[in-house]
């Protein structure tokens, strides 16, 4: 393994644990009704879609990242665009705006609302 290799791997770590802080911790608090100790499952699932649009919305930078290093695996290291996690940030920034980091947002906020909303209603 590359030291580069190692450097790839810092998305995929930072996206998991920003989104499962973000989807966990957050979802009892959106549904929590003081009167009744258990919700009927449309708060439940209603939560865990909304916790999950938050916590993809921070994480999509990572996942935009996540996928240009793993799409550059292949090539030989002297043609890699990006040299590591770091450096794509910089060179998607600098090349496209800030706003660049959020391409294909809505796709992903879409998919894991109703992944998560099944999880995290069914799970409690």
């Amino acid at each position: 393994m590359e030291w580069t290799d190692a450097w790839s791997a810092n998305p995929v770590l930072f996206r998991r644990n920003a989104l499962r802080y973000l989807r966990v911790s957050a979802q009892p608090h959106l549904w929590r009704d003081k009167a009744r100790s258990e919700p009927d499952a449309s708060p439940k699932i209603a939560a865990g879609m909304v916790t999950s649009a938050m916590g993809i919305t921070v994480a999509n930078p990572t996942d935009l990242v996540k996928i240009r290093m793993q799409g550059q695996g292949q090539l030989p290291p002297a043609k890699r665009p990006y040299s590591s996690t770091i450096d794509s940030y910089k060179k998607s920034v600098a090349k496209d705006g800030i706003k660049s980091l959020w391409v294909g947002c809505a796709p992903n906020v879409v998919r894991n609302s109703v992944i998560n909303a099944a999880e995290l209603a069914s799970y409690d």
